[in-house]
């Protein structure tokens, strides 16, 4: 199952409030579930995921007090594998109406010529 990549807006501001041990468990999936560490970052396609990684989780401690930026970074790198309950919620989608407008097109202007 692919999973869905987080826009980066969201984890900006999912950064500012999410907890350590939310994070915490979203690198220890993450460590687990990344299929390839050679791909190109999400952040700077210059460096792999495996260099973000050691950038900004390999140190990870769950009672220090980080900053948004390094939050945000590792949510925007690693950030499909959060837990659900943190995942922003997809906009109910717009049903198409049920009748539609419909008028016999008028051509009695090119008829008589």
């Amino acid at each position: 199952m692919k999973l869905k990549i987080l826009p980066k807006r969201y984890c900006r501001e999912l950064s500012k409030t999410v907890p350590n041990d939310v994070l915490l468990k979203l690198i220890l999936r993450a460590m687990d579930e990344v299929p390839d560490w050679t791909k190109p970052s999400r952040a700077n396609k210059g460096l792999t995921r495996a260099v973000n990684w050691n950038y900004f989780c390999k140190d990870f401690d769950v009672d220090e007090k980080y900053s948004p930026v390094r939050k945000y970074r590792i949510l925007e790198e690693f950030g499909e594998y959060i837990s659900d309950e943190y995942k922003p919620v997809p906009k109910a989608k717009r049903e198409a109406p049920s009748t539609v407008a419909h008028f016999e097109p008028d051509f009695s202007k090119f008829k008589n010529k």
